[in-house]
């Protein structure tokens, strides 16, 4: 009862029966048959009479595993798909190294087997039990080797051995130089085999005339070799000339001896031996300037065989020129008025003053000189050669209302003072004093024993300044009124206004302006000068 129970809970009540021992016997696979009939009551696919299928069982329950149900296998060693017919194996499935095929005739060679293309290998490769069927073609015998093989000399094979070829065309088999694909080259041959000889490779020569190893290009020959007279090269311009070529160099002789295109000096590469450097003589002084030079092979209009011309935009200037001193070399021997006379025509020849040229003979009338007066170095002035006797240096021009600008030299073009260190060694070095001209060319003079006075001086001796109530000239290198050393002070007005001039310590030099308040002052304007 309790069995019964366990069997109901399934799905489906397995088919039981009472065996001849008494046992309870069941039909647990469901197939009909019991478990004392069935060889496997777990497997409703396995029982006796059934279909014997290959799977590695018994499935009929006859005591044996796959019978007749079994393939034949064939070792395929060379992987080719099909198998030797000698070596098989019996199994469900192929084991490795084996194929359902057995029909390789050899199973050494991976391209032999049924279905292959037949090729010329002296093998039965399809396996039809022929070799190199349909394959046989003719050829020609190449008795050279070069490839190509004489038209008129064939045999049948299959494949090109040693001696054969399947190209035709050799026009002499038994020399390998020569080809269809042979280069032709200048022998007398048809190297080739194109019908035609040396077509291509013929040289052309040129006459050589002149004999030195370049050929006339107007005048040539093709052959294999040089023909007597002539040379490989086209390259001489000038086939009558033998110092024409292009391996000689240029030299003036009116050729063009390199074959450049060039003559004489227009070829930069002439030989500068066979020519000359000529110098431009631009200020036609006949001396050339050795700054600017060309080479010719006759000399040029305006230019000379000589570079001895030191300036060649003057014509005053040259190795036949006198020396003058002017600052020039002038007669350009690399020295500047040496040994000349102290004339104060230049910083070079510069005199002590103004009256020292005027007393020389040196004079040009009123104008600008060069003066030293102490030997520290030359500076300009204006020399007044005419007044009182001449020879006076303007130190100061002053106008009325117009700030005075320091500038050496002064000239009576503007209104200027001379700058300190200049005004302190003319006055240092003065030897008659000073002058004074007004806009109406009056002159009026301090003598040098009153410039010179050691102490505050006031002069009144001085009847040329007009109307004049005093006239003051201060000058002291110690102490005058103002504290300072070097301090000088010309005043020609009353109390201080009009034209005057000062100079000391801390202040420089400067002249003071006429005030519009005092418009009694007599001088508008006033040069200052020193001797």
């Amino acid at each position: 009862m309790f069995l019964h129970f366990l069997l109901a809970c399934g799905q489906e009540e397995p088919k039981e029966n009472i065996s001849e021992e008494g046992t309870i016997v069941v039909d647990s696979d469901g197939d009909g048959y019991l478990s004392n009939e069935d060889c496997d009551d777990n497997d409703a696919n396995i029982f006796p009479n059934a279909d014997e299928v290959c799977d590695g069982f018994d499935n009929n329950c006859n005591g044996l595993a796959d019978e007749g149900v079994q393939s034949t296998f064939y070792a395929d060693a060379d992987n080719d798909g099909f198998g030797s017919s000698t070596l098989t194996v019996d199994a469900c499935e192929a084991p490795v190294g084996f194929v359902q095929q057995g029909t390789d005739c050899n199973d050494t060679n991976e391209n032999d087997f049924p279905g292959a293309a037949e090729v010329c290998d002296g093998t039965d490769n399809d396996c039809d039990e022929e070799i190199d069927e349909g394959l046989n073609v003719f050829f020609f015998v190449d008795s050279d080797n070069d490839g190509f093989g004489d038209a008129d000399n064939q045999i049948e094979a299959c494949q090109p051995d040693f001696g054969l070829s399947q190209l035709d065309g050799d026009c002499d088999d038994s020399n390998p130089e020569i080809s269809p694909i042979a280069t032709e080259t200048c022998d007398g041959i048809d190297n080739d085999c194109d019908g035609e000889m040396d077509e291509g490779v013929l040289l052309t020569f040129y006459a050589d005339e002149d004999e030195d190893g370049y050929g006339n290009p107007e005048q040539s020959q093709d052959a294999c070799e040089v023909p007597e007279g002539m040379v490989e090269n086209s390259d001489d311009c000038n086939d009558l000339e033998t110092l024409s070529h292009p391996n000689f160099f240029e030299i003036c002789d009116g050729v063009d001896n390199n074959c450049d295109g060039l003559i004489d000096e227009s070829d930069p590469s002439i030989v500068l031996s066979t020519g000359s450097t000529f110098y431009l003589d631009q200020d036609g002084d006949q001396y050339g300037d050795k700054d600017n030079s060309i080479f010719a092979c006759a000399q040029p209009l305006g230019y000379k065989d000589n570079d001895e011309d030191c300036d060649d935009d003057n014509n005053e200037v040259n190795p036949d020129a006198d020396e003058i001193c002017d600052g020039i070399d002038n007669d350009c021997n690399d020295e500047t008025d040496e040994n000349q006379e102290i004339t104060g025509a230049h910083e070079n020849c510069a005199s002590s003053s103004c009256k020292s040229i005027l007393d020389d003979g040196y004079s040009v009338g009123n104008d600008l000189y060069w003066v030293d007066p102490d030997g520290n170095g030359a500076f300009e002035v204006y020399c007044d050669m005419t007044t009182n006797g001449g020879g006076w240096a303007l130190f100061a021009h002053h106008a009325d209302n117009i700030s005075p600008q320091v500038d050496t030299p002064v000239t009576l073009n503007d209104y200027s003072v001379i700058d300190d260190s200049s005004w302190e060694r003319l006055r240092d070095n003065a030897q008659n004093g000073m002058m004074f001209v007004d806009e109406n060319d009056v002159m009026s003079l301090i003598p040098i024993d009153n410039f010179e006075a050691s102490s505050c001086f006031q002069f009144s001796d001085v009847s040329s300044l007009e109307n004049q109530s005093s006239k003051y000239l201060w000058h002291d290198e110690n102490d005058c009124q103002e504290q300072g050393a070097d301090y000088t002070l010309v005043v020609l007005s009353s109390e201080f206004y009009g034209a005057s001039l000062y100079f000391y310590s801390g202040f420089g030099f400067s002249v003071w302006g006429y005030p519009q308040l005092h418009s009694y002052d007599y001088h508008n304007t006033l040069q200052y000068y020193i001797q």
